[in-house]
C-alpha cells in the first residue's frame, strides 16, 4: 500500500476512537501538520514562508554549509529549492580574499545571489545572538559601497520580492528576485528595516522555510507514518481492534522497506524507548508517563493544564546538534527533521529536554540525583521555606 493511502487509513484509525467532532477535526490536523506545516526557527519574518510543507524552498545559512561540508551537489537535493543566506559581512569577508583562499563552496555561490536555479542566495544583514547593532550597520555600510563600487547599484534594486506577473510557488527560485534583506534593531543606532524603508510590504517577500525543518516529499511520508506507528500504540490493549492489528500489519512491511545509512524505520519504532518501557505501549519518556489516545486531540493551549500535557514532536538529538548528513541510500540531504530522530513527548518534557539529546538528558539527569544522594531534600526545602 503507498504511504498516501496508509497515512489517511491511519488517521482515520485514530479518529475511530473519539465521539465528539472536534476532537476528531483536532486529531486529523494534528498528523496532517506534521509535514504541512514548519516552525520560524531562525528564518526573519518577513522572508518566513509561514507554516507551509516541510518540502517547500527553504533558507540555510551558510556558516551550517560550511561546518557540515555541503557539497553543492548535495544542496541540490533540496527538491524545493534553497537560498543560502549569507549573514552580515559573509558574503565580503570571503568575497575579498584572493580565489585560491576561498571556500570552494563560496566559489559556486558567489555569482548564485538571487538566482532562479533550484540553489540560490541571498544576503542577510541581521542582528546574530550577542552582535550589536553597530556590526549590522557596519556590515550594511561596507555592502553599499560593494554596491556602489563593483555593480554600479543601489539596495533598493536588489531587494528580495516577489516577482510581479509570475505565478507564485512555494517551490522553486523562479518566482522571486532581488538578493537584499536587513533588519536591524536596537543600541544607538535607528531601527532600519530595507523593505519597510523602501514600502515593500512583507507578504510580498514571505519565501522561506528554515533548512532545519525541511524534509523532501518521501521524507516526509516517513515522518508522518513514524509518528502515527507510535501513535497506535497509545491505544489501549483492550481497545486494540481487528483493524489495528490490521494496521499494524500494513504499516511494518511498509517501514522495513523504508532504508536509511543507519538502517530501517520499523527497527527503529520497534526499538525506540518510548515502545519499551512497557513493550508496544506509548510512554513519554522523558516523564515516564504514558501517552493516551486522547493526548492527541489536546489543542488548547490557553489551557496550562492541556498546554503542559499536549503533544509536541521531539528530536533525539536536538535541532541545534543534530545538523545535516547526507543519505546516501535515499540519495537525499537530510536535515534534524528526519524520521528516525523524531518521538512524541508531552510539551512540558520538550521544555525539560532543551537542547539535550534524549541520552545527554538522561545522564544529566543522573548527575543530578547522585549529587543529591547524600542530602535530605526535605529537610533542606522546609528551611528554605
Amino acid at each position: 500500500m503507498k504511504a498516501k493511502q496508509l497515512k489517511e487509513n491511519g488517521i482515520n484509525h485514530l479518529q475511530s476512537y473519539f465521539d465528539n467532532s472536534d476532537d476528531k477535526e483536532a486529531v486529523k490536523t494534528k498528523f496532517n501538520n506534521i509535514s504541512g506545516k514548519t516552525a520560524r526557527g531562525d528564518v526573519e519574518n518577513t522572508l518566513f514562508q509561514q507554516r507551509t510543507s516541510r518540502s517547500n524552498r527553504v533558507l540555510i545559512k551558510f556558516q551550517d554549509v560550511l561546518d557540515y561540508n555541503l557539497t553543492y551537489e548535495q544542496l541540490n537535493t533540496f527538491e524545493g529549492g534553497v537560498a543560502v543566506e549569507f549573514l552580515n559581512n559573509e558574503y565580503l569577508d570571503n568575497y575579498t580574499k584572493p580565489e585560491k583562499e576561498q571556500p570552494e563552496i563560496f566559489k559556486r555561490l558567489k555569482n548564485k545571489r538571487g538566482s532562479d536555479d533550484n540553489v540560490s542566495a541571498i544576503v542577510v544583514i541581521r542582528g546574530v545572538g550577542l552582535s550589536e547593532s553597530q556590526t549590522q550597520q557596519k556590515a550594511l555600510d561596507d555592502f553599499r559601497t560593494y554596491l556602489q563600487e563593483k555593480e554600479d547599484k543601489y539596495e533598493d534594486a536588489i531587494l528580495i520580492k516577489r516577482r510581479k506577473n509570475i505565478k507564485y510557488s512555494g517551490k522553486g527560485n523562479s518566482c522571486w528576485e532581488g538578493y537584499l534583506y536587513y533588519n536591524i534593531k536596537g543600541g544607538d543606532q535607528e531601527s532600519k528595516d530595507s523593505h519597510e524603508q523602501y514600502g515593500v510590504s512583507a507578504k510580498k517577500v514571505q519565501l522561506f522555510n528554515p533548512s532545519e525543518e525541511y524534509a523532501g516529499t518521501d521524507v516526509s511520508s516517513d515522518i508522518t507514518l513514524v509518528l502515527l506507528y507510535f501513535a497506535f500504540h497509545s491505544v489501549p490493549t483492550e481497545k486494540r481492534n481487528d483493524e489495528w492489528y490490521m494496521l499494524v500489519d500494513m504499516y511494518k512491511p511498509y517501514l522495513a522497506g523504508r532504508v536509511y545509512d543507519t538502517g530501517n524505520l520499523v527497527d527503529y519504532v520497534s526499538k525506540h524507548i518510548s515502545m519499551n518501557i512497557e513493550k508496544d505501549v506509548l510512554y513519554d519518556p522523558i516523564q515516564h508517563e504514558k501517552i493516551y489516545i486522547e493526548d492527541f486531540a489536546l489543542k488548547n493551549r490557553n489551557n496550562q493544564d492541556e498546554k503542559v500535557n499536549a503533544l509536541d514532536i521531539t528530536h533525539q538529538i536536538s535541532i541545534k546538534k543534530c545538523g545535516y548528513i547526507f543519505d546516501s541510500t535515499q540519495g537525499v540531504l537530510l536535515t534534524p527533521a528526519r524520521p528516525y530522530n523524531l518521538f512524541w513527548s508531552k510539551h512540558l518534557s520538550n521544555m525539560m529536554q532543551q537542547h539535550y539529546s534524549l541520552k545527554e538528558y538522561f545522564d544529566r539527569q543522573r548527575e543530578i540525583v547522585e549529587k543529591w544522594k547524600s542530602y535530605n531534600i526535605d529537610a533542606l526545602l522546609t528551611k528554605s521555606l
